[in-house]
C-alpha cells in the first residue's frame, strides 16, 4: 500500500536554526505534539516522529506517500536508550558501536514489545542507529524517545542534504526544519543485519565494508534472501525528474541534444564533442563524492536539461554506496 495524498491544509512551516538557543526545546516540543520534522544528520536529512507515537509515525508515511510496509530506523541518542527497544544487543553489534557511533551506520536487530509495526513494516526485526549530529542528538535526548526518520522528501525522490532541500520538497507540508548545515556524508547509513550468525550487508551506506570488516574481525555477507525489507532497498529509487541515463565512453555524443549534460568523473571526451555537449565535472575522490551526489542531481534537475548521462564509478569497495545509489536512481518502474 502506497499513501495517497492527504489534503492538509498548509502548515506554516518553521526554519529553526541549530545554532538558536532554543531550537533544541522548539523541535522536541513539537515532536512531542505528534509533529514531524526534518532534522539534520551526517548521512541525509530525515523527517522525524516520536517513535512512542503511532499516528505520528502514520504522519510520516502520509506526507512522503511512503508504501506503509517500507520500514523505518529508528534513532537513538545513546545506546542506553536503545536497550529497552531490543531484545538484546549481541557482542558484535557492542564492538560495532563502539567503533562505528555515533555514525552512519545501522543494523537490524530483534525488536522489543516497545515497539510499533508501524515502524517495521510487520518485521519482528527492527533497524537501529546512532546519528552523530549534536543537535539531532540533543534534541532525541529532550523528547526522551527515539525517533523515527527517513529521508525528509518524497519518497523515491533525490534525498535531501541541506536544509533548503527539505524546504523545497517539503515547506507547507511540516511543522518545522532544524537547519544544521549541509550534511557531512551525504549517502544514507549502511544496513547490517545483526541477527543471524554472520553479519549480511542490507544497504551500502556511509561505511565502507572493509571498514566495518575491519571493526568486527570477520567477512560480511553481500548477499541475502531478500526477505527481509529495510529502508531504501526498493529497485527505482533516489531518482530525478529530468531523464537519468548511464554515460557509455564508447557512444558519439555530437549528436546529443542542446539540452543535454554529462555528470562525469574520470571519463574524458574529444573537443569536438565537448563542444556541443555540457559537462558537470564530479569528484576523483569517492567520499567527496558521495558528500556532492545527491546535490548535483538536485542541482542539474532544476537546471532545464532535458536528460542528464552519469559516468558509473570503479567497482571497488570505496564506491559501492555511490554505485548503489546511481544504479537504483538509473532504474526505470515498470509500475
Amino acid at each position: 500500500m502506497v499513501y495517497s495524498a492527504v489534503s492538509y491544509a498548509p502548515m506554516n512551516t518553521q526554519l529553526i536554526l541549530s545554532t538558536d538557543p532554543q531550537c533544541v526545546s522548539l523541535a522536541a516540543d513539537l515532536l512531542a505534539q505528534g509533529e514531524v520534522v526534518a532534522l539534520p544528520t551526517e548521512t541525509v536529512y530525515g523527517l522525524a516522529a516520536d517513535a512512542a507515537q503511532l499516528e505520528a509515525v502514520n504522519k510520516i508515511y502520509q506526507v512522503k506517500q511512503r508504501p506503509s510496509g517500507h520500514p523505518l530506523i529508528m534513532h537513538f541518542a545513546d545506546l542506553e536508550a536503545m536497550r529497552p527497544w531490543v531484545k538484546a544487543i549481541p557482542p558484535l553489534v557492542e564492538k560495532l558501536a563502539q567503533a562505528c557511533w555515533p555514525g552512519p551506520l545501522s543494523v537490524l536487530l530483534w525488536r522489543s514489545d516497545l515497539v510499533t509495526d508501524a515502524v517495521t513494516g510487520g518485521s519482528d526485526k527492527v533497524c537501529v542507529r546512532i546519528p552523530s549530529h549534536e543537535t539531532t542528538r540533543a534534541i532525541i535526548r529532550r523528547l526522551g524517545h527515539p525517533i523515527v526518520a527517513p529521508s525528509a522528501n518524497m519518497f523515491g525522490a533525490v534525498s535531501p542534504t541541506s536544509a533548503a532541500h527539505v524546504m523545497q520538497d517539503l515547506q507547507g507540508k511540516i511543522a518545522a526544519v532544524v537547519d544544521g548545515g549541509e550534511c557531512q556524508v551525504g549517502l544514507e547509513s549502511t544496513i547490517l543485519d545483526m541477527t543471524g550468525s554472520q553479519p549480511v550487508l542490507m544497504r551500502p551506506g556511509g561505511y565502507s565494508l572493509p571498514e566495518l570488516e575491519a571493526v568486527l574481525g570477520c567477512d560480511i555477507l553481500t548477499q541475502h534472501d531478500g526477505k527481509t525489507q529495510v529502508s531504501g532497498n526498493l529497485l527505482n529509487h533516489y531518482q530525478p525528474h529530468t531523464r537519468l541515463q548511464l554515460f557509455q565512453p564508447e557512444a558519439d555524443y555530437r549528436s546529443l541534444a542542446q539540452g543535454s549534460i554529462l555528470m562525469l568523473r574520470a571519463a574524458q571526451i574529444s573537443k569536438d564533442q565537448a563542444a556541443s555537449v555540457t559537462e558537470y565535472r564530479m569528484p576523483l575522490d569517492a567520499k567527496r563524492y558521495a558528500q556532492m551526489l545527491y546535490a548535483v542531481l538536485r542541482l542539474l534537475d532544476q537546471g532545464g536539461y532535458q536528460q542528464i548521462l552519469i559516468e558509473m564509478p570503479p567497482d571497488t569497495p570505496e564506491w559501492m554506496a555511490v554505485r548503489d545509489r546511481i544504479s537504483k536512481a538509473l532504474h526505470k518502474s515498470t509500475v
